[in-house]
């Protein structure tokens, strides 16, 4: 059906995700307090946003048109960045939109995702300086790449890499799984005979340099989670404050990173999972090129960009 480009007032009331909200909630943080559960703050004041976000008996905005007398209503938005699909969504586009028009140059960029083994992944999702610094070691590594390859062309002169990353905090499966989504401008700022900034373009990096820069990846972390005491001879209550302070938190976000199914009759079992299925034992002939896996540590490099046309091109 064609798109007549006309508002359309949504109902957030007649949204299935938002019926199960409304009606269950109160039943769940009742249950919690009888069982000594302590719901984080947190958790509850997104789900109660939720529920207010496009209501117009929460409140709304009336808009007006002096051309044509047109007159409309639009409801407050929660503005919060968890499960709220309508929020997320206009924030992905505003996002994009800002990046194309006013960021990114006219140049290549491309895409590096970095995934984290599942106890990292565990650690990364409530500790928010760790992922700081784990996003850090990622950049300057990458970075150190491109710097690298560009110096085999003569680019060596002040050089300069630009990026802009997102933390994506579930997977597929809507399970905890943190992983950074990064773009990286597929090339380097150098200066040229005159001082001026010129931008050398590379060549898509082979799987061998996808396989070294993961490489360096899970060696650097590694040893970064050492140095903070979080290897794996930390001790855990020290490593672990999550699950010493908020243990019922802390056993959703360790279910979910694993999978299974936190509390009742079920606990402990696989969530179950429809859809297709691809046979582990047939995962390499699906092989992603520009993709490596270093213990546990992955990093897929296969998606460039041309900015600001929007153009995928695989080479």
């Amino acid at each position: 059906m064609a798109f007549d480009g006309a508002y359309r007032p949504r109902n957030p009331e007649e949204n299935p995700l938002y019926k199960v909200v409304s009606g269950h909630l109160e039943t769940f943080l009742a249950r919690q307090r009888e069982r000594d559960r302590n719901v984080p703050g947190f958790v509850e004041s997104e789900f109660r946003s939720f529920l207010d976000c496009g209501v117009l008996a929460r409140g709304f905005i009336r808009i007006h048109c002096s051309a044509c007398g047109l007159d409309r209503v639009v409801g407050f938005s929660c503005k919060r960045r968890g499960f709220c699909h309508s929020c997320g969504s206009r924030r992905m586009a505003d996002t994009a939109a800002h990046l194309v028009d006013r960021v990114f140059p006219h140049v290549p960029v491309r895409q590096w995702v970095l995934s984290f083994p599942h106890a990292l992944r565990y650690r990364l999702a409530y500790d928010s300086h760790l992922i700081t610094d784990v996003l850090d070691i990622f950049i300057k590594t990458v970075f150190a790449s491109l710097i690298r390859r560009a110096a085999e062309f003569g680019a060596v002169r002040k050089p300069q890499c630009g990026a802009v990353s997102f933390i994506q905090r579930f997977g597929s499966a809507l399970d905890l799984n943190v992983h950074i989504h990064a773009i990286l401008l597929d090339g380097i700022y150098a200066a040229d005979d005159e001082g001026r900034p010129h931008f050398q373009a590379l060549l898509s990096p082979d799987n061998e340099e996808v396989a070294r820069v993961t490489a360096s990846l899970a060696e650097a972390i590694t040893d970064f989670l050492r140095r903070r005491g979080l290897g794996p001879e930390s001790d855990r209550e020290e490593s672990d404050p999550l699950s010493r302070d908020q243990p019922w938190l802390a056993g959703l976000y360790a279910a979910s990173v694993l999978g299974r199914t936190a509390f009742g009759p079920n606990a402990g079992r696989r969530t179950t999972r429809t859809g297709d299925q691809i046979d582990p034992e047939s995962m390499d002939a699906f092989a992603s090129p520009r993709c490596a896996n270093v213990n546990r540590f992955s990093l897929h490099a296969n998606v460039g960009l041309i900015v600001p046309t929007a153009n995928v091109w695989n080479v």
